[in-house]
């Protein structure tokens, strides 16, 4: 392949690899999802444990019957986990948002760095509770970020020089038809956590990579009675503004990012694995060396396990885990 232009993503996709022991919390949909995501990218569930509170058995009968996850450890406690596989490293933290402060706490108890899936927590003091305590205990904290990795993007990132725009114009489109199923489960949203706040962090991904990491705030917000639908609309110093816009009783899935720059408009569509971009209506080639990454959980694990990998004395607060704990405390104290 070549990876000249892109070597951050090689690095990060090589980077996944790792056989670096894992801990994952949670049993549930995503338990499973990045079960899969570090078996695909290790080529076995060698070093990989997890801790499925609710319903261990479950867990552990999908476990063997998943070719994916045959071999992975299934424990019902963090504790547990610690105790048979004492050489764990890292944890993934992929419960319940509600249970994201409870386990995330524990895994740094134990000494592990911590990459805690989107929502980071149900409240934004919660966050900040996590991210104060991984520097107590000199470890990493990482948030579900994923679609700042999403292929397509970056490349127009760099071809067309976004990162740099003043005046830019940035629009997610987010539908989900009802009922819809991923990754072998249909999708349900946890209650204690809205549509908004779920959402956030993936607008933060996008219009953050989009904005090269200037400084992002809410200028408005709002959500029918249904809380299918609404819009999250962000601006930034640079007189740019982000708009999320949501759908999820639509007749069809659909996530796609359209952007108004000096080059035109630029439509970026993510629905499926490969990612695909039009200009100005044209269909617009994906350089050939990101053509095999369909993964952007694998590129975001990659990045994490490269972070946490690198030789250092102390772990420094991640200003993205910043940056989004502050969106999220914005986002608290509007009324939508």
């Amino acid at each position: 392949m070549d990876w000249d232009r892109f070597s951050d993503f090689a690095r990060q996709w090589e980077q996944a690899a790792n056989p670096m022991p894992v801990l994952i919390v949670g049993g549930g949909r995503w338990g499973k999802v990045w079960t899969s995501v570090l078996t695909d990218a290790r080529g076995s569930s060698k070093h990989l444990a997890m801790a499925a509170r609710t319903d261990v058995a479950a867990a552990r009968s999908w476990a063997n019957e998943s070719a994916a996850a045959q071999g992975i450890m299934v424990c019902n406690s963090i504790s547990q986990a610690m105790a048979l596989m004492p050489g764990l490293k890292t944890a993934i933290v992929c419960s319940r948002p509600r249970d994201h402060l409870r386990d995330a706490l524990e895994a740094f108890d134990y000494g592990l760095h911590v990459l805690v899936e989107k929502p980071i927590s149900t409240k934004a003091a919660h966050a900040v509770q996590l991210m104060e305590r991984s520097l107590q205990v000199n470890r990493k904290l990482a948030v579900g970020t994923e679609l700042a990795f999403i292929p397509a993007v970056q490349q127009c990132l760099q071809e067309f020089g976004l990162g740099m725009s003043h005046n830019l114009k940035a629009s997610l489109y987010w539908s989900d038809p009802v009922g819809e199923t991923r990754y072998g489960s249909v999708k349900t949203r946890h209650e204690e956590v809205d549509v908004m706040n779920d959402l956030l962090p993936h607008a933060f991904s996008i219009f953050r990579t989009l904005a090269s990491s200037v400084e992002i705030r809410i200028a408005d917000a709002s959500q029918d009675s249904s809380g299918n639908k609404g819009y999250l609309l962000l601006r930034n110093q640079r007189s740019s503004e982000f708009r999320l816009v949501f759908d999820l009783a639509a007749h069809q899935r659909r996530r796609s990012v359209e952007v108004s720059c000096s080059a035109g408009l630029i439509d970026i569509d993510f629905s499926s694995n490969c990612s695909s971009i039009k200009l100005n209506g044209s269909p617009y080639p994906l350089n050939t060396s990101l053509q095999p990454l369909t993964s952007t959980l694998r590129l975001q694990l990659g990045a994490f396990f490269a972070e946490i990998a690198a030789p250092r004395i102390e772990f420094t607060p991640d200003p993205t885990v910043h940056a989004l704990i502050e969106l999220q405390m914005e986002l608290e104290g509007f009324s939508y």
